[in-house]
């Protein structure tokens, strides 16, 4: 059995699947949910998983919007793919496209599953669904959580204008949350005895910038107000 005939039965039965896919993708596209509060797009998913034979996990996790599908054949390795669906708040909606990585998730996992089953392949196969990707990051919650302990590798799609290809390296991540609480004064008889809060975030933003002349190749650095009175 070689790569390209796993990969012509896999392109095969993903056409099956076409359809339905498209119908999931248009029905996340119209109705966007942000982090934590994905309730309708976990939900089809899940159903979606179950039709085709998957055993699912709810709130995965402890999280409300996670799940994980999971379909063993015998002896082998698990692999994970990652499906994402939370949407930008407000109008922005999906425009990342969170929609289409939901969609190509269901298609992967049923078509691998299906390949699996007609090619003899042995192993486990994970569908794993990470909500609030766009700010907490919900596969790195699911993964502290112990959910991924036996998982070998894996994998996830991202839409992008450029022509398909494998994407570039990864970046591990530490996040800190900073608060600065400044004190009110009048601005022209007593400005003395005034704490400018906002002087503090612009001078830490301002320190920020000149620290990124210094640092190694491939380190980001970035932040942003969240809540500002």
């Amino acid at each position: 059995m070689t790569g390209e005939n796993v990969k012509r039965c896999v392109a095969r039965i993903v056409e099956n699947y076409r359809k339905e896919l498209w119908d999931i993708s248009r029905f996340l596209f119209q109705n966007p949910e942000i982090g934590n509060q994905e309730y309708q797009a976990a939900a089809l998913q899940c159903e979606f998983l179950r039709r085709n034979g998957f055993t699912v996990e709810e709130k995965a996790g402890g999280l409300d919007t996670a799940f994980i599908g999971t379909f063993s054949r015998g002896e082998g390795s698990c692999i994970a793919i990652f499906s994402e669906y939370d949407s930008l708040p407000g109008e922005l909606g999906h425009a990342c496209g969170h929609n289409l990585i939901a969609a190509a998730a269901m298609g992967a996992a049923a078509a691998t599953k299906a390949a699996m089953e007609e090619l003899g392949i042995e192993g486990t196969l994970m569908l794993a669904g990470a909500p609030d990707e766009e700010f907490t990051g919900g596969k790195i919650t699911l993964l502290k959580k112990g959910c991924f302990r036996n998982v070998r590798a894996a994998m996830a799609v991202h839409p992008t204008t450029a022509k398909s290809r494998v994407a570039g390296g990864n970046h591990a991540y530490l996040t800190y949350s900073c608060e600065y609480r400044g004190k009110s004064a009048h601005s022209e008889s007593r400005p003395w005895a005034g704490i400018s809060a906002q002087n503090a975030v612009l001078l830490f933003f301002n320190a920020l910038g000149y620290a990124r002349q210094m640092v190694k190749d491939g380190i980001r650095i970035h932040a942003y107000v969240k809540d500002g009175m």
